[in-house]
């Protein structure tokens, strides 16, 4: 095994993610940030630790951009290249990777989402390879492991054995556009990654014209009047409302009971909050060209609000153009966890999925 093999960058955007918070699309104009509530900082102390006895060296910055998660940690092999602002921001992540570059490091972590992914593509050396622990509010890019756990099954591979490397589309949709209701995706840049099937790789194909009439007509017609419905973000979700003559922000999680609409772009505290004293269903779509049911494009849906909804009481809905294209789904939690869902994809049709563990 090489020296470089056992020295690692690490790169975290203690922002990353924040903007759920303000049940925003992103996290770029958080304003007020606290990195001591930082979901990411909590998220790469716990990857850490899992790798405090592995005599690795780490080469870092300084706050809460790498220094204090290792700390918190336990791990005190590391080195800090550079000192940022107590509040990083996008340009620390450039000067950050300026100086690993110069580095022997085998292999760059990083915690954050496309926008920091982005970032670093423009100015990493070609030849070092970047592992994506997903983090963020948006995360279309193919360079995230799909959770967690499997981002560490990544790393102790790459630490064991020889990897294989490839090359993967950094993807990104524009905040303020979504804000508008308005989403394309766009190619912004590539990242050599390890070639893994822990990692997501997506699709580049949008749907924006599909026809999703027979399932908008059963969800309704099979409707009960005094249960809750929280209805999931994507246009097939919000295609639903659209029939009751309610609309809601593209990205939103939204209730509705007896067809009226309860909250719109409803927050994790109130979902959660809500689902503990309604009998509730959650109606979910998985992302075009990723097939992430939770995790991705809808965080505000997490463990908190899971427990509180029977497996039974989660409908899965896609249009036939877009399940014909995914192999399978994915879910990043720890309360839900199905080998198989069932998905409607047109009026009482249904086909099983197996999803990716």
């Amino acid at each position: 095994m090489s020296e470089n093999n056992r020295t690692v960058g690490l790169l975290i955007n203690p922002k990353a993610g924040y903007g759920i918070r303000m049940n925003r699309p992103g996290s770029d104009t958080v304003k007020n940030f606290s990195p001591e509530k930082s979901e990411t900082v909590a998220r790469a102390i716990s990857f850490l630790r899992k790798f405090r006895d592995e005599n690795l060296l780490f080469v870092t910055a300084g706050y809460y951009m790498g220094e204090f998660e290792l700390k918190a940690a336990g791990i005190s092999s590391y080195v800090n290249v550079y000192r940022p602002k107590k509040v990083s921001d996008r340009e620390d992540t450039l000067n950050f990777v300026r100086a690993v570059n110069k580095e022997n490091v085998g292999l760059l972590l990083f915690f954050g989402g496309d926008g920091t992914a982005y970032d670093i593509s423009t100015v990493v050396r070609k030849d070092l390879p970047v592992l994506g622990i997903p983090s963020g509010v948006k995360m279309y890019s193919s360079v995230f492991a799909i959770d967690l756990e499997h981002a560490q099954d990544t790393f102790y591979r790459w630490l064991s054995e020889r990897m294989e490397f490839t090359v993967a589309d950094i993807v990104d949709a524009d905040e303020e556009a979504i804000m508008e209701d308005r989403f394309s995706l766009n190619v912004r840049g590539a990242l050599l990654i390890p070639a893994s099937d822990n990692i997501v790789m997506g699709s580049k194909r949008e749907y924006q014209h599909t026809d999703v009439s027979g399932i908008v007509e059963y969800i309704i017609e099979k409707m009960e009047p005094n249960r809750s419905y929280f209805i999931g973000s994507g246009s097939t979700c919000k295609s639903i409302l659209r029939e009751l003559g309610i609309i809601t922000p593209f990205y939103g999680v939204d209730v509705i009971k007896g067809g009226k609409l309860i909250r719109s772009n409803a927050d994790a505290k109130f979902l959660s909050r809500y689902s503990s004293r309604e009998r509730t269903s959650l109606i979910l779509s998985p992302i075009g060209g990723q097939g992430f049911l939770v995790g991705r494009g809808n965080r505000q849906i997490d463990d908190s609000i899971l427990k509180n909804i029977r497996n039974g009481d989660i409908i899965i809905i896609s249009s036939p153009e877009k399940i014909v294209d995914l192999k399978h789904l994915y879910i990043d939690s720890r309360i839900w966890k199905p080998s198989y869902v069932r998905v409607l994809y047109d009026y009482g049709r249904f086909r099983i999925v197996k999803v990716k563990r």
